[in-house]
This record gives C-alpha cells, structure tokens and sequence, in this order.
C-alpha cells in the first residue's frame, strides 16, 4: 500500500508544478496581450519567446504526469 501513496504523492506535486506553471504562462500571456493592445502590433516589449518557453514546460510536465499515471501508478 506504501508504493501506491508515494507514487500517488508525486503525481500530486507534479500535478501542482504543471498548474504553477499554466498560471504563470497565462499570466504571460495576458501581460503581453494587454502590452499589444497598448502599443499596437510594434510593440517590442511583448515576449513571444517567453510565452512558447513557458508552454513548452508545461507540455513536457504534462506528457511525464501522464506517464507516470498509465504507465506506472495505474
């Protein structure tokens, strides 16, 4: 029974790092959007880069959660 809650503890935390990091692209993501609307389309402080970075973390812990979930906890 001890395996199943450790693993169970992790998916968790993994579970709440993908949420942080969801948030804080979102965040980007409206700061930016709010940035073009304010400084129309040549606005050269909005951070594409930073945006796809973010996500791209995001899909990456979403893809381990995953297999953590069908290939080892379940």
């Amino acid at each position: 029974m001890s395996i199943f809650f450790r693993d169970e503890k992790k998916i968790k935390e993994m579970l709440d790092d993908y949420f942080k990091r969801v948030d804080k692209c979102m965040n980007q993501f409206r700061t930016d959007m709010l940035r073009l609307i304010e400084d129309g389309p040549s606005s050269e402080r909005v951070e594409c880069g930073e945006i796809h970075s973010l996500e791209s973390s995001a899909d990456d812990l979403r893809r381990d959660i995953e297999m953590n979930l069908y290939g080892k906890a379940l």
